[in-house]
């Protein structure tokens, strides 16, 4: 059962459903399913409607706009929902095949790492102790991707129990160069 915060962002705080007996699962009726818990509705993914993020927050599309996140949003969201799993919250460069500045993809890479660091902190005590999965990130750069991915493995690969490769679908021709994006990303990982 996939939960995607940008449908509450806008109109409900995380204390409206942790205060429901049970959480998220009861809140949404989805026992024994399991719960994964993204920022982001995969199926509006929009980079031409968001501000630019920065080191402390990132912009999500929602159904009446933009909406701003922070880790201690989404680590508050995550604890009142209490999912199985969540894919940590990533700063989203576009794939357009001209691709965006490189500065700014490395510092979306950066922030991402950052954030996974954060978020793991943030959760680790949870009694529902969620499995994480780390954003894999780097626009249309098959070498940022890589980076990423490598990065993400070295500093966190004990800390997390799979990774997403984010960004995809974003702008990007389908076939070889959305294929050449897809194996920078996880050729790295385990």
């Amino acid at each position: 059962f996939h939960v995607s915060l940008a449908h509450f962002l806008d109109h409900l705080g995380p204390d409206h459903v942790g205060n429901h007996p049970g959480g998220g699962r009861r809140y949404f009726g989805s026992r024994p399913t399991c719960m994964l818990v993204t920022a982001r509705d995969p199926l509006t993914f929009d980079q031409d409607a968001k501000p630019s993020n920065t080191d402390a927050h990132t912009f999500v599309a929602s159904p009446t706009g933009t909406t701003k996140i922070t880790t201690d949003d989404y680590a508050r969201w995550i604890a009142a929902i209490q999912p199985d799993a969540f894919v940590a919250l990533a700063d989203e460069s576009p794939c357009w095949e001209q691709g965006v500045a490189m500065k700014k993809t490395k510092q979306a890479t950066a922030r991402t790492a950052k954030w996974l660091g954060e978020l793991l902190e943030k959760t680790k005590d949870l009694p529902t102790a969620p499995s994480v999965f780390a954003s894999v990130q780097g626009g249309s750069d098959a070498g940022e991707r890589r980076a990423c991915s490598e990065d993400i493995v070295e500093r966190f690969g004990a800390s997390v129990s799979g990774y997403s490769v984010g960004s995809l679908g974003a702008g990007e021709t389908p076939g070889t160069h959305r294929r050449s994006l897809l194996h920078a990303s996880i050729e790295p990982l385990p």
